[in-house]
């Protein structure tokens, strides 16, 4: 119940900002600073980078390019174990500070139901876990939470979730989603004025604003950018989600509302490197946040 009120005044202080019309806006904006894209259209290929390939890893045969949300879309098996995609980190994309990632995904994953341990599927991960993008099952609360968690150097951790299974299957309907969550870091000590939301087809669906992380943690030459589920040591491979990834991109800094429209409403043929089209009505501050899904939060 505190997080709905937390939200609700949240949603009621950003209602009342005072907001200014622009006229005249720009007829572009420069590119935002995209460290990772992988188009997957028949290639492993950091767009972003010329000299960055990704691999797949694991067991089994490789994920199959099929027909996706923008061209091609790889097509993943969910099997605990099986291959998934692995893009080591280079300098340019050790992110320790502000991050935004941007994936389209068709899934219909299943969870078992009243588990004995915490069953996890991601689209994204970040080294061993220090940043998870997908779903969870709560084996007390018995709930399917679509979520992000991310710590920070000092093994501090944090999340922001939202309730997706009521009514069922939630996102998890094998239509293609657009999901997106953004980071801040909170500028100092007990500031608590940092910022994490996540957004689903272009609306925010939970935010942890007014956190106190400071950063996010870099493990050093071993971490790596996961697509379709989790690398750890060894190497092992889990956490693997079923269905249809796309267009997976991820930027080094916090990307305006605009930039997140752009990301979940694509033209037929999208270059997230090229001009923006015109926005003609938009504020000097953030739209308020879409704070009381039925149900989201606990």
């Amino acid at each position: 119940m505190w997080r709905l009120l937390r939200k609700l005044l949240n949603w009621i202080i950003g209602m009342l900002a005072p907001r200014r019309w622009d006229p005249d806006p720009p007829l572009w904006s420069p590119p935002m600073a995209l460290k990772l894209y992988a188009k997957l259209d028949g290639t492993l290929a950091n767009e972003q980078d010329g000299t960055q390939t990704g691999a797949f890893e694991g067991a089994n045969a490789d994920p199959s390019y099929v027909a996706g949300r923008l061209g091609q879309a790889l097509s993943f098996s969910g099997v605990e174990g099986d291959k998934i995609v692995v893009f080591e980190e280079k300098a340019a994309t050790k992110i320790a500070g502000e991050i935004t990632i941007s994936v389209w995904w068709k899934t219909n994953e299943t969870f078992p139901g009243a588990p004995a341990a915490d069953p996890q599927k991601e689209m994204i991960t970040r080294g061993g876990g220090n940043l998870s993008f997908g779903w969870e099952e709560d084996n007390v609360e018995n709930f399917v939470w679509l979520r992000c968690y991310l710590r920070d150097s000092n093994d501090t951790a944090i999340e922001t979730e939202y309730r997706d299974d009521s009514p069922q299957p939630g996102y998890r309907d094998n239509a293609w989603h657009h999901y997106l969550v953004r980071f801040k870091p909170s500028t100092g000590p007990s500031q608590n004025d940092g910022l994490l939301n996540l957004w689903v087809d272009g609306v925010e669906v939970d935010n942890e604003d007014g956190h106190d992380l400071q950063d996010l943690k870099v493990s050093g030459v071993s971490d790596h950018w996961c697509i379709g589920g989790r690398k750890s040591s060894t190497p092992t491979y889990t956490r693997n989600l079923v269905g249809l990834g796309d267009e997976v991109q991820i930027y080094d800094e916090y990307v305006d509302n605009a930039k997140i429209a752009e990301l979940a409403f694509p033209p037929a043929s999208a270059d997230p490197v090229a001009p923006m089209a015109a926005h003609y009505y938009h504020y000097s501050n953030a739209v308020a946040p879409q704070c009381c899904a039925a149900n989201n939060g606990r």
